[in-house]
């Protein structure tokens, strides 16, 4: 896993060439490491509010189309639709996420849950 090369001296400046993170985030990244070492790979919401954000966000929520309908449940009409596959840390990933099998690949199993809720009348 890259995480675990922030730790050593030099890893900031590899992963930030590998995966083209901005060095800055990936400072935070490690200093989040070092403070909560191991766990901070493993705790689920420590985990997803740093790197929904970045290292500086405070909260952070993901939720499922079920979750999501039911947050919404007093709206008339509600439609969900997952967009965004998140692939610039594999080589020409950015360049697939945008083809038409990317965009269908990243209905199925993106990152950005849109929802559109029509009030009751």
């Amino acid at each position: 896993m890259l995480a675990g090369l922030l730790i050593i001296p030099g890893g900031v400046p590899a992963v930030a060439k590998i995966v083209g993170e901005n060095r800055a985030v990936l400072e935070g990244h490690r200093r989040l490491l070092g403070q909560h070492g191991l766990n901070y790979l493993t705790d689920r919401q420590l985990f997803l509010s740093n790197n929904t954000d970045g290292p500086h966000n405070p909260l952070s929520k993901a939720y499922t189309r079920e979750e999501a309908k039911k947050l919404f449940s007093r709206f008339a009409i509600v439609q969900t639709d997952v967009r965004y596959l998140n692939a610039r840390l594999y080589p020409g990933g950015q360049w697939f996420a945008s083809t038409r099998p990317g965009r269908a690949l990243g209905q199925r199993v993106g990152w950005h849950l849109y929802v559109q809720a029509v009030r009751a009348s």
